[in-house]
C-alpha cells in the first residue's frame, strides 16, 4: 500500500479516452494554433488590422472547436495550471481597462489582442496534449523562423528594399528586418525562436538529419540577428544563450562541467565583444543610433504622462495621443521603445504587477518541469518535450530582457508567439499514465483535471462570452477596415462615386472610427480640389467630417491642421489661423505645425509671423527639410 504524507495535497486526474468527434476538434485546433503562429509572422507581424482580424476570427473559431470537443462527452480533461489565475486576471484588467477607456476604438484593438492571447493560451494548453503535437509546433516555429531568416539575410546582403510586395521605410533600409517592418520586431522574434532551435539540437531526441536541420535554422537566426541592428534582439539573445548554457552544464558529469563552464564563459564574451563592436561600429544603420540617443529622452516623456494616473494608467493606446504634449522628439510615436514602461503609462501599477505576476509564475513553473523531468529521467536522457521547455524558459527570458529596449509585443505575432510558447512549455511536464503515485497534482506535471456537469457548462459559458466579445467587437471594425481600404483604392484611382460609397459604408459599420471619419475628410477635400465648380460645397462638407473626427477623438491635432487647410481654401483666413493655433497649443513642440502656421501667414502676406513661423520650425528639427527651404528663400539663414 503507498502512503502519502499528510501536507501533500492529492487530486485525481484524467488519464481516459475521448470521443471520435472530441478528437477531431483538438486536432483541429492544434493545426488552427499552429497556422496562426506563422501567418501572423508572414504578414507583417499582424500589425495591421486586415491581417489581425482574420487572426482574432481563427482563434474564435478554434474556441467554438474547444466548445464542441467539451460538449461532445460526459467527462473533459481541463488544464488550468499555475500560470491560469495571473493569465485571466491580467485579461480580465484589460477588459476592464478598456471600459474605463477615455476614446474606445483606441483600446478595442488592445482589448482584442489581451483576450485573442488569453484565449489562444488556454486553446493550446488544453488541446496539446500528445508528443506529435509538440513537434508540429517546434516545427511551425523554428521553419517559420529559419523563413524570416533568410529573407532578412536576402535584405541586407543583395540590397532588397521591399517587405514582401510593400517598399520598405526609408528609415529601416539596410537593417535585416524579415517579414515584419520594424527591424526591432524581427529581432524580437528571431530572439524567441533562436533558443527553441538550438534547444530542439541540444537536448531533444530528435534524428540526426533533423538535427542538423536545426542547427542550420540557429545559423541562419543568429547571422540574422545580428544584421537587425536591433541591440533588444542582441541583448535577449545573449540571455537565451546563458539560460542554455545553464542547462547544458547542469545535464553534464562532474569532470566536464567546470571545462564547459569556462568554454561557455569564453563563448559569452566573445559574443558580448562582437555585439560591442557591431553596437559602436558606422554599419549604415543610422536609425540604431539615432534611437539610442532618444530613448531616455522619450522614456521621460512617458514617465510624466504616467504620473497622471498611476494606479491605472493612461490607457490602452493612448501613449501615442498624450505624447504630444510632452513631446521631446519629433514624429509619430506609438510607444516608449520600452515594454515595460509602456505597460506602466498606459495600465498603471496593476497592469505592471500582473505583468511580473505571469512571467515569474511562469518562469516557476518551467523550472519545476525541466526539475521534475531531471529528477524521474537519467541526465543522459534526451527528450523532445524537456527540449521545447528548456527553450521556452529561454525564449522567455530573451523577451523579457529585450523589451528593456522595446515595445516589441505591440507586433501581435511577437505576442501571439510568446504565448503559444509558454503554453506549449507548459503541457511538457511529466503526463500521467494511470498509476496513483504519478497521477498526483504536484509542481511540475501535466495533471488535467476531470470536469462534468455543471462545471463543465461553466467552462463552456466562459469561453463562449469571451468569443462573443471578440465577435462584437470585430463585426464592426473588420468591416470597416475593409470598407475603408477598398475607399482608399478607389480614392487614388479617382473614381470618386465609388469611394465615397465605401467611405459610408465603413462610417456605417463603425461610427465611431475616428480613422474612418478623418479619411472621409481627406476624401472630400481632396475632391474638391479636382472640382473646381462644387469646390466651396465640398470643402464645406468635409470640414463637417472633420468635426466629427475632432468628436470621437480630441486629441487628434492633425485634424485641427486639415481644418487651417480646408478654410484657407475657403478663403476664410481667420478661421483657419485659429484651427492652426489650436493644433499648436495641443502639440506645441510639432515642427510640421509650425510650418504648416507659417505656410498659412506666408499665403496671406503676413511675412514677418511667417518667418518667426518658420524659424521656430527649423529650431525644433525634424525631417521635413522645408522650413530650411523656405528660410533660405526668404534670406533669414545662412547658406
Amino acid at each position: 500500500m503507498n502512503h502519502h504524507p499528510t501536507n501533500r495535497r492529492i487530486r485525481s486526474v484524467w488519464t481516459g479516452p475521448q470521443s471520435p468527434v472530441g478528437h477531431v476538434c483538438q486536432t483541429a485546433v492544434v493545426v488552427l494554433c499552429a497556422l496562426i503562429l506563422v501567418f501572423a509572422t508572414l504578414a507583417f507581424g499582424a500589425v495591421r488590422f486586415w491581417a489581425l482580424g482574420p487572426i482574432l476570427m481563427v482563434i474564435g473559431l478554434a474556441g467554438v472547436l474547444w466548445i464542441v470537443r467539451v460538449l461532445s462527452t460526459r467527462e473533459i480533461p481541463v488544464v488550468f495550471s499555475a500560470l491560469g489565475p495571473p493569465v485571466i486576471a491580467l485579461a480580465a484588467y484589460g477588459v476592464i481597462r478598456y471600459g474605463l477607456s477615455e476614446i474606445e476604438p483606441i483600446a478595442c484593438g488592445a482589448m482584442m489582442q489581451a483576450l485573442g492571447a488569453a484565449l489562444l493560451f488556454f486553446l493550446i494548453l488544453n488541446n496539446l496534449r500528445h508528443r506529435w503535437h509538440v513537434t508540429v509546433f517546434a516545427w511551425a516555429l523554428v521553419g517559420t523562423g529559419a523563413l524570416v531568416a533568410a529573407y532578412a539575410l536576402w535584405q541586407v546582403l543583395l540590397g532588397g528594399t521591399w517587405v514582401w510586395a510593400f517598399p520598405q521605410y526609408d528609415q529601416y533600409l539596410g537593417s535585416a528586418s524579415g517579414t515584419f517592418v520594424s527591424p526591432y520586431h524581427c529581432a524580437a522574434y528571431l530572439q524567441m525562436v533562436f533558443p527553441i532551435a538550438a534547444a530542439n539540437f541540444l537536448f531533444s531526441r530528435r534524428s540526426m538529419e533533423q538535427k542538423v536541420v536545426m542547427g542550420i535554422a540557429c545559423l541562419l537566426i543568429v547571422a540574422a540577428l545580428l544584421l537587425t541592428a536591433a541591440p533588444n534582439g542582441w541583448l535577449g539573445w545573449l540571455a537565451s544563450v546563458i539560460v542554455l548554457l545553464v542547462y547544458i552544464i547542469k545535464r553534464g558529469d562532474k569532470k566536464s562541467r567546470w571545462l564547459m563552464v569556462g568554454v561557455g564563459l569564453l563563448g559569452l564574451l566573445l559574443i558580448a565583444a562582437t555585439i560591442g563592436l557591431l553596437a559602436g561600429s558606422d554599419t549604415g544603420h543610422d536609425f540604431t543610433s539615432a534611437e539610442r540617443q532618444s530613448r531616455p529622452i522619450l522614456w521621460r516623456s512617458a514617465w510624466e504622462i504616467a504620473r497622471g494616473n498611476v494606479l491605472l494608467g493612461a490607457g490602452p493606446g493612448m501613449f501615442r495621443w498624450l505624447y504630444p504634449a510632452q513631446r521631446t522628439l519629433q514624429g509619430v510615436l506609438d510607444s516608449t521603445q520600452n515594454e515595460y514602461l509602456n505597460v506602466f503609462t498606459e495600465y498603471g501599477v496593476i497592469g505592471f504587477a500582473l505583468v511580473l505576476w505571469v512571467l515569474v509564475v511562469f518562469v516557476m513553473g518551467a523550472t519545476q518541469i525541466l526539475s521534475v523531468r531531471a529528477a524521474r529521467y537519467s541526465a543522459s536522457t534526451l527528450s523532445n518535450r524537456y527540449a521545447f521547455t528548456v527553450g521556452g524558459l529561454a525564449a522567455v527570458a530573451a523577451l523579457a530582457v529585450g523589451s528593456v529596449f522595446d515595445s516589441s509585443l505591440h507586433a501581435p505575432a511577437n505576442l501571439f508567439t510568446v504565448v503559444a510558447i509558454m503554453a506549449t512549455t507548459l503541457t511538457c511536464g511529466v503526463h500521467p499514465d494511470g498509476k496513483v503515485d504519478d497521477d498526483e497534482e504536484l509542481p511540475g506535471r501535466y495533471t488535467p483535471r476531470s470536469l462534468k456537469g455543471l462545471n463543465k457548462l461553466a467552462l463552456v459559458a466562459a469561453v463562449a462570452s469571451v468569443i462573443l466579445l471578440l465577435a462584437s467587437r470585430l463585426s464592426k471594425s473588420y468591416p470597416a477596415d475593409v470598407c475603408l481600404r477598398l475607399a482608399e483604392r478607389d480614392r487614388n484611382r479617382c473614381d470618386w462615386q465609388a469611394a465615397e460609397g465605401h467611405y459610408r459604408q465603413a462610417w456605417n459599420f463603425d461610427r465611431r472610427n475616428f480613422d474612418v471619419t478623418s479619411a472621409i475628410g481627406d476624401f472630400f477635400s481632396a475632391r474638391a480640389t479636382w472640382d473646381i465648380a462644387r469646390r466651396d460645397r465640398l470643402m464645406e462638407e468635409a470640414l463637417m467630417w472633420y468635426d466629427r473626427a475632432l468628436t470621437a477623438n480630441p486629441h487628434d491635432a492633425d485634424v485641427f491642421v486639415k481644418m487651417g487647410r480646408a478654410y484657407d481654401a475657403l478663403g476664410k483666413s481667420e478661421l483657419a489661423g485659429e484651427r492652426y493655433q489650436r493644433a499648436i497649443q495641443a502639440d506645441p513642440q510639432n515642427a510640421t505645425y509650425h510650418a504648416q502656421l507659417a505656410l498659412h501667414y506666408q499665403r496671406w502676406s503676413e511675412m514677418e509671423d511667417a518667418v518667426a513661423s518658420f524659424a521656430r520650425a527649423y529650431e525644433l528639427g525634424g525631417d521635413d527639410p522645408l522650413p530650411e527651404i523656405e528660410l533660405r528663400q526668404l534670406g533669414k539663414l545662412d547658406s
